[in-house]
């Protein structure tokens, strides 16, 4: 039975552009002892390659599926990759605390358009219905494309890898 989302029924979190809001609201979803989603999407856009960058920066954000009693919620786009900075950091930590809390992850990849309609607060039943049902994939496989793509840094993974990670999350943040 398919559960039909209306816009107001959406919660969003996190700020738009900005780190580590949007670190902070991945940290409550996947840590709530309560109510842990049911599963992840990650949705992720790629930009058309700068002339001084050889490299295909993306933008990512986070939608959790039946996490509390909200059957879905937006975390914004606070995190990109492909670039040097505090974005990709985050975002490296924010997929290490997802593998860390073995919940069902599903990645997608979506054109800007798309993405900008859910960064906007503009997310229509077609929007939900193009990125809801995607197989979700072993945590392995994802890991491995991750890592391949160098969305995953060595000390988060090392973290991960040892069972340290949320100690190492909360000495980093401080």
């Amino acid at each position: 039975m398919r559960i039909r989302i209306e816009p107001k029924n959406i919660q969003y979190m996190g700020m738009l552009g900005i780190s580590a809001p949007c670190l902070y609201a991945v940290e409550k979803i996947v840590t709530d002892v309560g109510l842990p989603p049911s599963g992840v999407t990650l949705v992720s856009t790629l930009r058309r390659p700068t002339p001084t960058s050889p490299s295909t920066p993306g933008d990512h954000l986070f939608l959790a599926w039946g996490w509390g009693d909200v059957p879905l919620t937006v975390v914004h786009s606070g995190f990109d990759s492909g670039r040097h900075g505090e974005g990709p950091k985050t975002f490296s930590l924010a997929l290490c605390m997802i593998l860390n809390e073995n919940i069902k992850v599903a990645s997608v990849k979506c054109d800007a358009r798309v993405f900008d309609m859910i960064e906007k607060r503009r997310v229509t039943e077609q929007v939900i219905e193009r990125i809801r049902y995607k197989d979700m994939l072993d945590s392995s496989e994802l890991r491995d494309e991750w890592i391949a793509n160098g969305w995953i840094y060595s000390a988060h993974l090392e973290a991960l890898d040892d069972g340290s990670l949320r100690s190492y999350y909360r000495s980093v943040q401080k």
